[in-house]
């Protein structure tokens, strides 16, 4: 059982990695318009691809007791070869998600004053930081009330750009309780 799910997570990274690779490749990030959807793109990418390398990682372990002891430098040599092809594209991906963040906040941010205020309707707005949600009941109020009419109820985000916000606003063990979920805009 453990190698066929040991085959099943190397499978998977492998498409992943295939398929953020050929995202990279053919994917012209010059476009304006299309910034947010190609963030969102990009940090779902990036999430699936975590989860599935740390699955993989599990699974490793579990499978070093199956493989015989002649096999073993040839399987650890393969368990490297995935682990870096993981790191690599994961680094490239947060390189581009960097890219792209900083590209869609520079253009939000078009008719930003001196003092890093933003103009609206005529309206000076700060710019706004996400409250951090480590999982303490006394946090989760102060937390709701900003991130909810922020995030949760803003019609302009996707579900899957929703729990990106989400997942960068939890810590401690408040992002350890949705860590392996992947955004989805499935309900």
């Amino acid at each position: 059982m453990e190698s066929v799910h040991w085959a099943t997570c190397r499978g998977q990274l492998t498409k992943l990695i295939n398929q953020a690779t050929e995202y990279l490749e053919n994917t012209d990030f010059s476009k304006l318009s299309e910034k947010q959807t190609l963030l969102e793109n990009v940090g779902t990418l990036l999430h699936r691809l975590r989860n599935a390398h740390e699955n993989l990682k599990k699974a490793d372990v579990a499978a070093r007791k199956i493989i015989k002891q002649e096999d073993m430098e040839k399987e650890c040599e393969s368990v490297l070869d995935y682990d870096d092809k993981a790191i690599t594209i994961i680094a490239k991906l947060q390189s581009r998600e960097k890219s792209l963040a900083g590209r869609l906040e520079h253009t939000m941010n078009t008719s930003t004053n001196g003092a890093g205020e933003q103009s609206s309707h005529g309206v000076k707005l700060k710019s706004l930081e996400l409250k951090k949600f480590d999982g303490s009941f006394e946090k989760w109020l102060p937390f709701w009330e900003q991130f909810k009419p922020t995030v949760h109820d803003n019609p302009l985000l996707s579900s899957a750009a929703k729990f990106n916000f989400l997942s960068e606003a939890l810590v401690d063990r408040a992002s350890s309780t949705i860590q392996g979920f992947t955004p989805t805009e499935e309900p």
